[in-house]
């Protein structure tokens, strides 16, 4: 299976040559506030509900021109704050990410296109960064 972020809602898949994790998930844990008042011994807490934290993959894949490029960005960024699955590059299947943010790095000029996704016509790679919250597991 390819490396690939999709969201079956939307019937947004983005099939990428590579896309693995910068970080591990996390997954989500409980999350309290200490309460404490001068001159009075002990203190409490207070809990505030389940949260995750927010760990990066990166996806890079070649586009044909600037007007494809643009659609990738479009489809990547509606992403946001969606539930989606994602495979990486071991084929591992990761369901229920939710998207928090997309961010590109960069996006080059490829000199002389070999392989990819485009095979010889693909002049521009893109990277894309996608942070997500994992909510396969709760606390």
């Amino acid at each position: 299976m390819a490396s690939s972020i999709a969201n079956a809602t939307l019937g947004i898949t983005l099939e990428f040559i590579t896309l693995g994790r910068i970080e591990s998930p996390k997954p989500p844990g409980r999350e309290t506030q200490i309460i404490a008042r001068e001159g009075v011994d002990g203190f409490a807490y207070k809990n505030l509900g389940v949260r995750g934290e927010v760990y990066r993959i990166r996806g890079q894949v070649d586009v044909v021109d600037a007007a494809s490029r643009a659609t990738w960005i479009k489809n990547a960024r509606a992403l946001k704050g969606r539930r989606c699955t994602y495979v990486d590059d071991f084929g591992t299947s990761w369901a229920n990410q939710l998207v928090h943010n997309v961010t590109i790095p960069e996006n080059r000029a490829i000199v002389n296109p070999v392989g990819g996704k485009q095979g010889t016509s693909g002049t521009i790679m893109l990277t894309i960064v996608f942070g997500l919250v994992d909510l396969r597991t709760s606390a």
